[in-house]
Order: C-alpha cells, then structure tokens, then sequence
C-alpha cells in the first residue's frame, strides 16, 4: 500500500486517510476500516471499502497486515442521489410561498416548518415548538377546532389519507385568517407523519 505506483490508482484525499489507518495498524494494532475512491487504468472513478487488520506473532509483534477490498460503487452513487434529493426538497421546502408543517403524532407535534407558515402565523420557530404536546390546537379558531381535529385523528388513524378543507386561524397578533390546507400522511419506520 506504499508503494508509489499504487498511491496513483487513489484520490490524494482517499490516499491520504487510508495511509493514516494503514500507518496505525502497522503501529499499534488498531483494526481499520475505511472508504476509499480508486482511480482506475481507463480515468474512471470508483469506490471501494478497505479493511485491514495485524497479524501478530506469538510475544504480539506485528507481522504483517491482511485485509479485504469491497466495491461500493452503486452505494456511494446511491447515496450522492439521496444527498441531492434531500436538497432539493430542502430548497422547496424552505422558498415555497405556501405555508408548510410537519408534523406528527396525535395531538400533533411541529416537527419542520418553513419561513412562509412562520410568517403566516407570526410565531418563531422556537414559539413554534412550545406550542407542541396538544398547544398546537391553538393556532386553529375555536369555532373550527372539532372539524379540523377530527379530520387529522382520522388521517393519523388511517381512516383518511388526504384532506382538503377550509378554516380560520388565529395568528400571535390575534388577527383571525381564512387558509386552504390540505395534507397527506406518510409512513416511515412505522411512524406516521
């Protein structure tokens, strides 16, 4: 792994970590395991997971290093496309002119919101979440909290997986406003959101 005409088949910074690891094996022992990006004879790039670890000698010398090479390409490709998804929802998310909760549970719990549902409701972030174990109702006019409880109880139960309706809310300020909302329910690791 020293040698010079290896180090030419890794990225300087894949080189540079798996010297490190391979360095403290040869050192004190410590095992390693580490992610790699190869550059292969035809200029293409691929990714590879390294594990090493020292065989020792009776008195616990080192003797010499075995490990294993794993291609990890398509995880690695995978996971850049998770990462640019992510930002692009992320992006969406935070510029849209419509005002966007997460939530979940029930009573429901702000898990996310964007700039456009704190400037609707004129509270902070921080507000926000203090509103959270059952307060949340409070953002919804009296007159039209049954109605609007019953339709997440239900979505949240399963019963219903999308709504759309009309009802007031009532801002920090205690301006009353007339919103459309409509919400849909998703499942992940077995909980609902």
């Amino acid at each position: 792994i020293t040698y010079p005409q290896v180090q030419r088949h890794f990225t300087a910074q894949s080189w540079q970590t798996l010297t490190q690891a391979v360095e403290r094996c040869l050192r004190d022992g410590t095992p390693y395991i580490c992610d790699a990006e190869v550059i292969r004879p035809d200029g293409s790039h691929r990714w590879i997971t390294v594990r090493g670890e020292a065989i020792r000698d009776a008195e616990g010398a080192i003797l010499a290093l075995i490990g294993t090479i794993q291609d990890i390409t398509e995880r690695k490709q995978m996971e850049e496309t998770l990462r640019e998804s992510e930002q692009r929802f992320r992006t969406l998310f935070q510029q849209s002119m419509d005002a966007i909760a997460i939530m979940d549970g029930y009573p429901p719990r702000y898990r996310f919101v964007n700039p456009a549902f704190i400037e609707l409701f004129g509270y902070s972030r921080e507000e926000l979440n203090d509103l959270n174990d059952g307060k949340a109702w409070t953002l919804v006019h009296p007159d039209d909290r049954p109605v609007v409880q019953a339709s997440l109880k239900e979505r949240m139960e399963g019963r219903a997986t999308t709504a759309r309706y009309e009802f007031r809310i009532l801002r920090k300020d205690g301006e009353v406003r007339w919103v459309e909302a409509s919400g849909s329910v998703a499942e992940v690791g077995g909980k609902r959101f």
